[in-house]
């Protein structure tokens, strides 16, 4: 049989046994290591939160803005509407030549709003980039 090994309501091992050998012993066949243990019911820890990426190649970006429902026409309308020529210009030059976008950069900064993705979406937007 396997046994949890319960201590503060966390499993703290797992072990194989004929049978339990202490009162905190708990049979179960799929408890693992960090599960509570409440109401004689095991619950898994959730896992911790992804890593935001610092930068994704241009290419992870643009896939990660598809697939997610940003089309290429919308970037393109947002970086159009820029009023101010310069900083138009300076947005053109990022999105067309950059062979990496930082998720910090003005241009990621400028672009969001107007998409009206949020910090949230943008920061997933990234998770989902550095796995394409």
């Amino acid at each position: 049989m396997r046994y949890a090994i319960v201590q503060n309501g966390t499993v703290t091992n797992v072990v194989k046994s004929a049978g339990a050998l202490a009162e905190n012993w708990i049979q179960s066949d799929s408890a693992g290591i960090g599960d509570t243990y409440e109401n004689d019911q095991f619950t898994a820890p959730e896992p911790p939160p992804a890593a935001i990426p610092k930068s994704v190649s241009m290419a992870q970006a643009r896939k990660a803005l598809v697939l997610g429902g940003v089309s290429m026409a919308s970037v393109a309308s947002a970086i159009a509407a820029i009023t101010d020529a310069t900083q138009r210009e300076l947005a053109q030059i990022d999105w067309e030549y950059s062979t990496t976008v930082r998720r910090l950069s003005p241009l990621i900064a400028s672009l969001g709003p107007s998409l009206n993705l949020t910090d949230a979406q943008i920061d997933a937007l990234f998770i989902a980039a550095s796995s394409l």
